[in-house]
């Protein structure tokens, strides 16, 4: 689907992670399921597999047996709101300067958080941000990460990646991930901000103390 959406509208579509390549209504129909009580045997929860670059077989998938009292949606973009046109314009990165200069990507990108992720932003009920320090920290975060996952799959997998690969691939992120830091804070119910560790140095709930009403809509 990735690779359809990269011959149609943009190349850099094959790569997953940036809004347009979630499957939106999967998400939102495994969210319909998990909120109402079981009637017709297990609930199957879909997962998706880093080290391929593709979904689990559905015979992996996650089986639930009984209703969840609580669901945690985690995902780098939760919640992002779309940006202002002007923004989108500037190319801020090598990548958006070599692969995207006319903007057709990221300008598709942000039509999508503006239209199509606006349904899934409203099921949320409260929203949790863990703020990085910074984006300077997500190169080494992510690398830490894709050497766990080099070690659980024993270096096995298309889509395990070199560290200059992973430089490369968070460029795709970088864009939301600094609008996310500068706008997600003020949103959140509850905002953790963390240290270069990962450990949490502070807490807040800012749309408590602002005497905003609780949610994202």
């Amino acid at each position: 689907q990735r690779l359809d959406m990269a011959a149609e509208v943009h190349p850099l579509f094959a790569t997953r992670g940036v809004p347009g390549t979630h499957d939106i209504p999967l998400a939102l129909a495994t969210l319909d399921k998990l909120s109402m009580p079981l009637s017709d045997g297990d609930l199957i929860i879909p997962r998706f597999n880093k080290a391929t670059d593709d979904r689990f077989p559905q015979a992996e998938w996650t089986l639930l047996d009984e209703q969840p009292q609580v669901i945690i949606l985690e995902g780098w973009c939760m919640a992002v709101p779309p940006q202002e046109e002007s923004a989108v314009r500037f190319s801020i990165n090598q990548l958006e300067q070599q692969q995207d200069p006319d903007a057709i990507w990221r300008r598709q990108v942000n039509r999508y958080l503006r239209e199509e992720y606006q349904a899934l932003w409203q099921r949320l009920d409260r929203l949790i941000m863990l703020q990085a320090p910074s984006f300077s920290c997500v190169y080494k975060w992510r690398l830490e990460q894709e050497e766990k996952l080099k070690s659980q799959s024993n270096g096995v997998g298309a889509g395990i990646m070199s560290a200059r690969q992973i430089e490369q691939f968070i460029q795709h992120y970088e864009r939301l991930t600094r609008h996310a830091l500068q706008v997600l804070p003020a949103r959140c119910d509850h905002l953790l901000q963390l240290n270069s560790k990962r450990h949490v140095i502070s807490y807040q709930e800012p749309l408590r103390a602002a005497g905003r009403e609780q949610g994202i809509g």
